[in-house]
């Protein structure tokens, strides 16, 4: 099975990114409103890192 696809035919198409200035609150909402697990972080045009939705749960646990 692992064999039959590609990294093309199966990755998320619609993407959608974010900055390294963007808010707690924006990142969950991205995340809460569309079917995303992780979003790429630009600044620019550089790819500066990536957010997932652990690093959101991690977050919030920090603030209790």
């Amino acid at each position: 099975v692992y064999n039959m696809f590609t990294i093309s035919q199966v990755m998320a198409k619609n993407l959608k990114s974010i900055s390294s200035n963007t808010t707690i609150k924006e990142v969950a909402e991205i995340l809460a409103n569309n079917e995303f697990h992780a979003l790429p972080v630009v600044d620019g045009e550089k790819l500066v890192g990536i957010f997932t939705t652990t690093d959101l749960i991690k977050y919030l646990l920090e603030q209790y």
